[in-house]
């Protein structure tokens, strides 16, 4: 895969988070862990826990982790997304804020996506523009070494 198709297709799962994440954050006051993979068709699929399974948002987070590694590593997925809410410094000034965070990876590329948003005292989100920064492969790693 080349760069400009990694990124065309990190694109396409980025742009499949940030709007479910918005809605989200809107309806229910928080992100819930998501991931999203892009298959060999182009076909985006979101993957979450199934609705009142117990467990931690960390526990959560891992399954998916487990899942998008799975399916990169059996070749089904061209791209990846996992998807979270964090504490995110703005790069510049170091200003600590409130993110919707998604960690992108294709086989050649990694890197994080942070969109920080605010709620002013009516409980509206408003939101910032959209920063990346770099990220270490996870789904897209074998053994150690990056497919």
């Amino acid at each position: 895969m080349t760069g400009a198709m990694s990124r065309e297709s990190l694109e396409s799962v980025l742009n499949a988070l940030i709007p479910f994440a918005k809605v989200e954050l809107e309806r229910m006051g928080y992100v819930p862990p998501v991931a999203g993979s892009l298959d060999a068709a182009g076909e985006i699929e979101l993957h979450m826990p199934r609705s009142g399974e117990p467990g931690s948002t960390d526990e959560f987070i891992e399954l998916l982790r487990t899942a998008l590694r799975h399916g990169a590593g059996t070749g089904a997925y061209r791209a990846t997304g996992l998807l979270m809410e964090v504490r995110a410094e703005r790069p510049g000034n170091g200003e600590s804020v409130d993110a919707i965070a998604v960690h992108l990876e294709a086989p050649d590329e990694s890197l994080m996506a942070f969109l920080p948003y605010q709620r002013d005292e009516n409980g509206d989100v408003s939101y910032d523009e959209v920063f990346f920064g770099p990220a270490e492969p996870d789904a897209f790693q074998m053994n150690g070494a990056v497919r």
